[in-house]
């Protein structure tokens, strides 16, 4: 018995001091980083955010449609379902790497996830799925990828969404992503926007609640929410344009777009969401997707 002991722990120091072989998670992230950086172009010698001419920079007033600007008829939309215009219809992508990141320090679009920034794993994601991608950066802000429109984003959320929005032909389904979500798959922007096809005004991923949530005045808990009839929603999310336009008629303040929706009677569903899909907005948060990235397949 003792012979058969020290052969079995014989063989596992010898398993140990084995040269080991590349990880298939370290080869999926090599693989993933080499597929973006064939459609993204970095400026390394300007730094991250450097101001400079921008390539195809959209500005308000002109359409590539050239319809002119944003056309809102609420009175003339099918509030209620358009899978028939919505079967067959381009993909549009809004790409919202405008914010000024004040909870993450600076800037967080511009921050490097592994070799590549935020904003550059979302465009190389929503490129594979979307038919033309518009990208809402701050004013100045240079882009060298010519594969893409910039658009100069606004002073709030919703005011860059307007005006990536403000570039996008009339019938076309929207998908609105954003820098903070680097890790969304292009199997969750196909599930957003198969629903829209399918005739839903909007589609949300969503992932279960899983911790106790309260609702408190001050100091002082006053309720406990049901779990059972809340989720949690991610990005990206997608719309049928003419409802996003009627939805944000008349600049509207709430917390993301599908909420306008909402508002005026659309039909906003859910599909299922990816709990790998980290919401970055801390430098701690960066860290996990840093390592989120090295697991993905």
């Amino acid at each position: 018995m003792a012979s058969s002991s020290r052969r079995t722990l014989v063989r596992r120091v010898s398993a140990l001091n084995r040269p080991r072989r590349a990880s298939p998670s370290a080869k999926n992230l090599a693989r993933r980083e080499a597929l973006i950086l064939q459609r993204v172009r970095l400026d390394c010698s300007r730094g991250c955010c450097s101001p400079g001419p921008s390539r195809r920079r959209f500005r308000s007033g002109s359409r590539p449609d050239g319809t002119g600007g944003v056309k809102l008829r609420v009175a003339q939309l099918p509030l209620k379902e358009g899978a028939g215009q919505a079967r067959g219809a381009d993909v549009w992508g809004i790409v919202l790497a405008a914010g000024s990141g004040w909870r993450f320090g600076g800037p967080k679009q511009f921050a490097k996830l592994n070799r590549l920034r935020l904003v550059d794993h979302v465009v190389a994601t929503a490129t594979t799925v979307c038919d033309r991608v518009m990208v809402v950066l701050p004013p100045g802000t240079a882009w060298e990828d010519p594969t893409t429109t910039v658009v100069d984003g606004g002073t709030t959320r919703l005011d860059s969404v307007r005006a990536g929005l403000a570039a996008v032909p009339e019938d076309v389904i929207v998908v609105v992503s954003d820098a903070a979500h680097p890790l969304a798959s292009a199997a969750l922007y196909q599930r957003v926007t198969a629903a829209v096809r399918r005739g839903a005004s909007a589609a949300v991923p969503v992932i279960p609640v899983t911790e106790a949530l309260k609702r408190v005045d001050d100091d002082r808990v006053v309720a406990t929410v049901p779990r059972t009839q809340t989720v949690m929603a991610q990005m990206p999310q997608a719309f049928w344009a003419p409802m996003l336009r009627a939805a944000h008629a008349g600049q509207p303040e709430a917390a993301e777009d599908s909420e306008l929706v909402e508002r005026i009677g659309g039909t906003v569903v859910t599909v299922p969401g990816d709990t790998a899909n980290l919401h970055v907005t801390t430098p701690a948060e960066l860290d996990l997707a840093i390592w989120l990235l090295r697991a993905l397949p």
